[in-house]
């Protein structure tokens, strides 16, 4: 899939500050009282730029596989929340993870892992 537009609405790449309020593995959500500004301002900027027919998920599970159903903090897959009731999707177009602390297992394992199941970017 091809964007019709750059994800940044003024063609700067997409880039955030990383502030002490990040969050990792907490199960809170990126957009919400508890979560942080940069997730909620990628999480807003992914809506727009791949609008209706696909669906931006926040840290909800990616069934990649038998044994694995990683939380990324958001993917967006295709279809609409209504799509997925009964079961997590197993693929997603792309995966964003919100990173200061775990920066270094996101790029190494968790890269890893998604690759190894088809998930084109990450």
């Amino acid at each position: 899939m091809q964007l019709s537009r750059p994800l940044g609405s003024d063609d700067r790449p997409l880039r955030t500050p990383v502030t002490s309020d990040s969050r990792y593995g907490s199960g809170a959500a990126l957009c919400g009282p508890s979560g942080n500004r940069q997730g909620c301002h990628v999480q807003q900027r992914l809506r727009v730029a791949f609008g209706r027919g696909f669906d931006v998920r926040c840290q909800l599970p990616l069934a990649i596989d038998d044994h694995s159903e990683p939380e990324p903090d958001l993917a967006v897959v295709t279809g609409s929340p209504r799509d997925y009731r009964d079961a997590h999707p197993r693929t997603a177009l792309l995966i964003v993870e919100v990173a200061d602390s775990s920066l270094d297992f996101d790029r190494t394992r968790k890269l890893a892992g998604y690759a190894r199941n088809g998930i084109p970017e990450y």
